[in-house]
């Protein structure tokens, strides 16, 4: 019982601390204005930068590869600042950074089924938006058990 506690604890970490993917997009040196993932991390950190962006929320990039505070709400599972980043701050649900990944893309990639489905089934998410490299949501569906 306390191999499979410590696994999932890793796995929680893995997925936190980088995106679910294992990449250093949300290392320190990777993060923009100061800011940690270990502060965006956290609901509460993301709702005041919300709130408090003197810019379109589009334009709220939290790191060097051009991520949007929606791209990170859903790679990381941030369920309640992503369903209210749609809902109530009315950001565009197919919004693509740089690289042209969509918040869908970014929580398939992860395993954030629950994204996932809200995307696809509440919020209407196009799942054809490829990528510039060509990935599309539908490349990450063998990573869901149960979706």
């Amino acid at each position: 019982m306390g191999s499979k506690h410590k696994l999932d604890g890793i796995e929680r970490w893995i997925t936190d601390a980088s995106g679910g993917v294992g990449a250093d997009w949300l290392s320190t040196p990777e993060m923009l204005n100061g800011n940690t993932q270990c502060q965006w991390i956290k609901d509460e950190w993301i709702m005041y930068r919300v709130r408090s962006a003197d810019r379109p929320l589009s334009q709220l990039i939290i790191n060097k590869r051009g991520d949007t505070v929606l791209h990170f709400t859903a790679m990381c599972g941030r369920w309640k600042p992503f369903e209210s980043l749609i809902l109530e701050f009315k950001m565009n649900i197919n919004l693509q950074n740089p690289l042209e990944e969509t918040a869908l893309l970014c929580a398939c990639r992860s395993g954030y089924g629950g994204i996932v489905i809200l995307c696809l089934q509440k919020l209407q998410a196009d799942a054809s938006i490829a990528a510039k490299n060509g990935e599309t949501p539908t490349h990450w569906l063998i990573d869901f058990d149960n979706l």
